[in-house]
C-alpha cells in the first residue's frame, strides 16, 4: 500500500460532492444508510462508548458525538487521526481517545 497524504482528507471529502453521478450516489448512499443505522442502534439508549475504526476524514464523527458518551478512533495512519483532531476541540467534553499502533494500550475498560 502507498504512503498516504494530507491530501486523501479532501479526496474523501470529495466523494460526497463528485461530479460522478454514481460515485456520489453510492458514497452518500451508504453514509445515510450508516448514520440510520447508528441512530437506530443508539435509540434504546445513549451508548457509553463508540468505537471509530478508520476514521478518515470525520464524516461519522459528529453523529456518533451526538450519540455516544466517548468516542475512541483508532487508525494506522496518524495523519487521518490529525484530521479527527478538530472534532475533539470542537466537542473537549467527549472524552476522546485516539491510537495508531494495533499494540497500543486500549483507553477502553478491560471489560468493554
Amino acid at each position: 500500500m502507498g504512503q498516504r497524504q494530507r491530501g486523501d482528507r479532501g479526496l474523501q471529502e470529495t466523494l460526497y460532492t463528485s461530479r460522478n453521478p454514481t460515485r456520489r450516489w453510492l458514497h452518500n448512499t451508504r453514509r445515510d444508510w450508516v448514520v440510520a443505522a447508528l441512530r437506530r442502534a443508539a435509540a434504546a439508549g445513549r451508548p457509553e462508548r463508540a468505537l471509530e475504526i478508520g476514521p478518515g476524514a470525520g464524516t461519522y464523527l459528529p453523529v456518533l458525538a451526538e450519540l455516544a458518551g466517548t468516542i475512541v478512533a483508532s487508525d494506522v495512519e496518524a495523519d487521518f487521526l490529525d484530521n479527527a483532531g478538530p472534532w475533539q476541540r470542537i466537542c473537549p467534553a467527549w472524552g476522546w481517545c485516539m491510537t495508531t499502533s494495533p499494540r497500543a494500550p486500549s483507553p477502553l475498560p478491560p471489560s468493554t
